[in-house]
């Protein structure tokens, strides 16, 4: 049976001649028809635009390159130095751009904030020296003038700038007088004009340090004055202790004097675990 079907195409040409050679089937193969082309893989594909222009791909991807050398992830999300930029963020600053464009004022590339720009940093530049870094705008941001354009700035990422250059949410349910000093963890922004490497937003551990309004210099009068019938305790926000001081006459003067010591010395806070202003 074997050697019948190996023999068989030679049998169909002695007896069908040139014809049935040129028809016969293909057993187990599937033959591509000659009328399509082969597909091309992703590294030579190109997309076309609406003019008509072919556009680069990514090799990896297959998202199309901008002219204006931007990165993208593999959802097509903005890139800013191998990090995603915020899209609310990118948002109001096409918005604000575009707003400003269209009643004649558009802004000065150069004079854009950092947060609507993408700017090339050498990361193996020195922490905390001033550099050169090219900057071009953001996709979708409108704005005059030369681009790329160079910037002078300092080698550092977001999460290493100073607290002045940074703003943190914050958080009014830590306890500002325990020792050591607590600490909590909240997201810190920096400043829009700071030109930084790495996420804007970052995650950072903050000193607990809030306060509700009581002053250092009123517990202290208090104490002192009418700190016999508990008003400094009341005052702080200690009603138990401030009732017990009330009907003991302030300890017979003993817890008085005690009271006046600790708020003088700010050991004796606000009840509610905040600062003195």
């Amino acid at each position: 049976m074997l050697v019948t079907y190996k023999l068989l195409p030679a049998i169909l040409l002695v007896f069908c001649g040139a014809d049935c050679a040129l028809h016969q089937p293909s057993f187990g193969v599937k033959s591509l028809p000659t009328d399509v082309a082969p597909r091309a893989s992703n590294t030579d594909e190109v997309a076309s635009d609406a003019g008509g222009k072919s556009k680069d791909l990514d090799a990896k991807s297959g998202i199309p390159l901008s002219k204006e050398g931007q990165d993208h992830d593999k959802h097509g999300l903005q890139m800013r130095n191998g990090t995603k930029v915020d899209a609310p963020e990118n948002d109001r600053c096409i918005t604000t751009t575009r707003d400003a464009a269209k009643r004649g004022s558009p802004f000065d590339c150069k004079q854009l904030p950092a947060k609507c720009l993408q700017c090339s940093f050498n990361r193996s530049c020195v922490y905390g020296a001033e550099v050169n870094v090219s900057c071009i705008p953001l996709l979708g941001v409108e704005c005059e003038g030369q681009r790329p354009f160079t910037a002078t700035t300092i080698c550092q990422y977001c999460y290493q700038t100073p607290s002045w250059q940074h703003r943190c949410i914050k958080d009014a349910n830590c306890d500002v007088v325990s020792a050591p000093r607590e600490k909590y963890r909240t997201n810190c922004t920096v400043d829009p004009n700071v030109i930084c490497m790495g996420l804007r937003t970052f995650p950072k551990n903050v000193l607990c340090n809030w306060t509700n309004g009581h002053r250092w210099s009123t517990a202290v009068m208090l104490s002192i004055t009418l700190g016999g019938v508990g008003a400094d305790r009341f005052y702080l926000g200690h009603w138990q202790e401030g009732i017990g001081k009330l009907f003991s006459f302030g300890g017979l003067g003993v817890w008085t004097l005690v009271d006046v010591i600790l708020i003088a010395t700010r050991y004796l806070g606000p009840a509610d675990g905040s600062l003195y202003i």
